[in-house]
């Protein structure tokens, strides 16, 4: 099954690889095999709220600059459920934002399924 993890804006892969199909290729097949890396760093990483934080912001900035913005905006979300606006730890919440980094493992974990 496809996840909007899936999709990646075509237009700017063509033009990022003036429509090199090749390097489009290999430029997507390396953003899965670090996209792998770093849902393996957050899952075993995840009790500790500042690494959350930096992986989700390498995984969100890695994402976007291949087309990935529903990874971009997915990490965002999570990330707000963490932090503020200051970029302060939300206290207090630790429930919720469980379930929201469960959710964006999942559908990380799928979409790795789906890439192989």
């Amino acid at each position: 099954m496809k996840s909007e993890f899936d999709q990646f804006n075509e237009v700017f892969l063509l033009e990022f690889t003036g429509g090199d199909q090749v390097l489009r290729h290999e430029i997507l097949s390396e953003f899965r095999n670090n996209f792998f890396q770093y849902v393996r760093e957050l899952d075993a990483n995840r009790s500790d709220t500042h690494q959350v934080r930096q992986m989700l912001h390498r995984l969100k900035g890695a994402a976007r600059s291949v087309g990935g913005t529903a990874i971009g905006e997915a990490c965002s979300a999570v990330e707000a459920e963490f932090f503020d606006d200051t970029g302060s730890a939300v206290e207090g919440h630790q429930t919720r934002q469980a379930e929201a980094l469960d959710r964006f493992l999942r559908d990380c974990h799928s979409f790795l399924k789906n890439t192989n």
